[in-house]
């Protein structure tokens, strides 16, 4: 009768002490609550890559404050992309210009030249530089996600006005929405300050095509860096599992047998 009880006290041992245990560690042990900002962590890589790369193209422009008249400006620009945020550009256009109606109308009702000479502008030429400090992504109607980027611009420039060449500085916003690896569209607004009876602005909102060279780009930085760092964790990840294995090996061997149990129970 005594070794019965010694074998029912030993399957209770190990049977229900651990289970029991697992239980309360898991009950008395409160979870960690990890914030939604700290567990969810996305670093996306950009889609488009401008350092090292030209841009090139057309622009067209429209005058917004010449009181006398229309103003459009057919140019190109041409830009060297140094960092994803600095580039230096060199551009310009030429010119075409329509009067007014009301003008027309006006010195026509009086049959005589009531306005002062009007000054038309034949050409612009400018080099400066652009900061892009803002990259971000838009999503239209939730199927259409566009890439872009905002950017800065100043720099110098000069106009031709009624044959003469008039010197000056540029300042300007502009925005370039990424279509393809290759081409984006630009907008932008560009306000030059020349000297003209004292001091004038020519105000200018544009319309434009980039295309970039090389045609494509490659994001090698960042390969080199996932490949390396994995190939560096292997080894550790190999040991690690060695180590575990040494351990499983070793609880193995010091937890008691049924044989063991017996041979115990029976002395």
């Amino acid at each position: 009768m005594g070794r019965i009880n010694k074998l029912v006290a030993a399957v209770v041992v190990f049977v229900f002490i651990p289970a029991v245990g697992i239980n309360a560690q898991e009950v008395d042990t409160p979870r960690k609550v990890v914030p939604l900002k700290d567990r969810i962590k996305s670093v996306q890589q950009k889609v488009f890559l401008k350092k090292g790369r030209f841009e090139f193209g057309p622009l067209f422009g429209f005058g917004l404050n010449d009181n006398y008249v229309h103003n459009f400006q057919l140019g190109a620009i041409l830009a060297y992309h140094i960092t994803e945020q600095w580039a230096i550009e060199a551009g310009g256009g030429y010119t075409l210009h329509k009067v007014k109606g009301w003008i027309d109308d006006v010195e026509n009702v009086y049959n005589m030249q009531i306005f002062p000479h009007i000054a038309y502008k034949e050409y612009a030429l400018n080099v400066g530089a652009t900061w892009s400090p803002i990259y971000g992504k838009w999503s239209i109607l939730d199927d259409f996600i566009i890439h872009l980027d905002m950017y800065l611009l100043a720099g110098f420039s000069g106009l031709g006005v009624d044959g003469s060449f008039k010197p000056g500085g540029q300042v300007g916003v502009g925005m370039s929405i990424f279509t393809t690896r290759w081409l984006s569209l630009r907008l932008e607004y560009r306000d030059t300050m020349y000297g003209q009876d004292g001091f004038a602005n020519h105000m200018l909102f544009f319309v434009g095509a980039g295309f970039w060279v090389p045609f494509d780009f490659h994001y090698t930085t960042g390969v080199k860096t996932i490949r390396r760092t994995a190939r560096q964790e292997q080894p550790a990840k190999k040991k690690k599992k060695k180590e575990e294995k040494k351990e499983e090996k070793k609880k193995e061997e010091n937890e008691p047998s049924l044989d063991d149990i017996q041979l115990e129970l029976g002395e």
